[in-house]
């Protein structure tokens, strides 16, 4: 389970997006290394994102990797969030995150 205060609602806070991005960063990365199954660990942390309100969807996907992200046929959901989820071999398991918001056409 993730902490609430991952829900997208906080990634909708502008002010607040940089630490939590970084902090989300640190606790994903830290439980794909403990898992014994880091794939399977990858796609439960995404289900677990996707009860907080994420849009995540695979975009793309190895034995080594998974991207995920919102859905990129729906544009107008700001801000979009980008995960990736890596785990090769002989490497220490790595997660990145992503936040982009629109641009403002004002």
């Amino acid at each position: 389970m993730i902490d609430p205060r991952f829900s997208a609602a906080a990634f909708r806070e502008e002010g607040a997006v940089e630490q939590l991005t970084q902090e989300l960063e640190t606790m994903l990365t830290a439980r794909l290394r403990f898992a014994a199954q880091p794939e399977q660990e990858a796609y439960a942390m995404v289900e677990d994102l996707r009860q907080l309100g994420h849009d995540l969807w695979s975009f793309d996907a190895s034995d080594e990797m998974q991207t995920w992200c919102g859905n990129w046929t729906e544009p107008e959901k700001d801000p979009r969030v980008f995960i990736d989820f890596t785990y090769r071999e002989g490497m220490p398991p790595e997660v990145s995150i992503t936040v982009k918001r629109r641009l403002s056409t004002r």
